[in-house]
């Protein structure tokens, strides 16, 4: 909601701001690889993120980054949108 109220504030601002959200997914990074090494009173979610890795469920870093960056060239896109990439 924060996304979409920024957005038309900026509508309404001479040279505003395009203001999206991007919704990656859970991202195989080396924050995930820690994550996975805690017990589960250091991060009590932690047999949710083993068993993305485990389904080969998690979103690889690469692929999201080039599709952020296609976004980031698409000026197609309007203010306020929400994108989820994980679809």
């Amino acid at each position: 909601m924060m996304t979409k109220t920024v957005a038309l504030e900026q509508d309404s601002v001479i040279n505003g701001t395009k203001i999206i959200a991007i919704y990656p997914g859970v991202v195989d990074t080396e924050m995930q690889a820690k994550i996975r090494q805690s017990d589960k009173e250091s991060f009590a979610s932690i047999d949710r993120f083993l068993e993305l890795k485990a389904t080969n469920s998690l979103a690889n870093a690469t692929t999201v980054g080039q599709q952020i960056f296609a976004i980031d060239q698409d000026e197609a896109i309007e203010n306020g949108t929400i994108i989820r990439v994980d679809e």
